[in-house]
């Protein structure tokens, strides 16, 4: 079932309404980085990518035309830097950085009356 806010994603990240999906026999692929793609560290620096690990998710990349994405807290740069070798499809800080598979990058500002709110 998708929803409005899944929709809107799938807005971001690609630019014409033909090419949103790219499907993997019906399905795509988001990969959510800490505690699943790699362990949980005492330290947001002290993460490290098993090379095998790299290696799968590259390979997924180029075997479903670009239907992986990278989910994180991190940021986009931080999620570069643990996975080099080519900027994946990717959102980052919770979704308020977000990078289609043609590489172009959304910003969107902090929420910070709705966080102030929360608070």
């Amino acid at each position: 079932m998708e929803t409005s806010l899944h929709r809107e994603l799938k807005e971001f990240y690609c630019d014409d309404a033909a090419s949103r999906e790219v499907c993997l026999r019906g399905y795509r692929i988001d990969a959510v980085v800490d505690g699943t793609l790699i362990e949980l560290a005492s330290s947001p620096s002290a993460v490290r990518v098993a090379p095998e690990t790299h290696n799968l998710l590259h390979g997924l990349h180029l075997a479903t035309g670009g239907a992986v994405a990278l989910i994180s807290g991190r940021s986009l740069r931080d999620l570069d830097l643990l996975f080099p070798g080519g900027a994946l499809p990717a959102a980052g800080q919770h979704g308020l950085e977000r990078r289609n598979a043609r590489g172009a990058v959304w910003r969107l500002p902090v929420p910070t009356r709705a966080l102030s709110l929360a608070a």
